[in-house]
């Protein structure tokens, strides 16, 4: 078996309804995910309306199975554009591993490389791995996607989106497990409600209360059985 997939910047429809391309790289996810983890251009609403749209006018089989990419070799790498904000990479990596859809890596963002217009496309740094920190979160974040279904598989629905609070939060639901994302954009801690029975997956911990404290800039990923 074979995939064919396209590299199309914006509206890709008429190329996935079943007869041409099986998925194209996902550049209206890249836009998105910079406004609101890099430049902080987006709030919450804004950011849930700018994948929403996507959600919206793409078949199911189709979006669940985009190339969700933060940087590629016609666009200035993503590290680059976040000045080397290795905190707002990280959330981003995060999002990228949890939300539908397939991460796409461009060789050389789990290393933190950088570059601008055709530097984007230089050879990989294989003599200096320049940022171990970036580099364990791509390994631990591929690891929580192999070993839960949901990330993979699983139905997605937003189950807070406050601008206020500056949190944006998500669920995937996938053979009678949950997994709960959530991201604190804002500046101060937010206090969130735990699901009964929930692991915290960052953290390899079972929760012991009924609320979890989330630092600004910062992220919280939650597993539960509800079978």
């Amino acid at each position: 078996d074979c995939i064919i997939s396209g590299e199309l910047w914006y509206d890709a429809r008429p190329w996935l309804k079943g007869d041409m391309l099986d998925s194209v790289m996902n550049y209206p996810f890249t836009h998105n995910v910079l406004a609101f983890f890099g430049k902080k251009a987006v709030s919450p609403t804004q950011f849930s309306h700018g994948l929403g749209w996507l959600r919206g006018r793409y078949p199911y089989q189709a979006w669940a199975g985009l190339w969700n990419l933060l940087s590629s070799h016609d666009t200035v790498r993503f590290f680059s554009q976040l000045d080397e904000d290795v905190t707002a990479m990280k959330l981003a990596v995060l999002f990228q591993f949890t939300y539908p859809g397939t991460p796409f890596i461009y060789a050389g963002d789990e290393l933190g490389m950088t570059g601008h217009s055709l530097q984007c496309r230089c050879g990989l740094w294989w003599d200096e791995l320049h940022n171990q920190e970036l580099l364990a979160h791509y390994g631990q974040m591929a690891r929580l996607r192999r070993e839960n279904p949901a990330l993979m598989h699983g139905d997605f629905d937003e189950i807070l989106v406050s601008d206020k609070r500056g949190v944006y939060g998500f669920a995937r639901r996938f053979g009678g497990t949950e997994i709960q994302v959530f991201f604190n954009m804002g500046e101060v801690e937010q206090t969130i409600s735990v699901p009964e029975g929930a692991v915290d997956l960052l953290k390899g911990e079972r929760a012991t209360a009924v609320t979890v404290k989330i630092q600004p800039k910062s992220a919280v990923i939650l597993r539960r059985e509800v079978r």
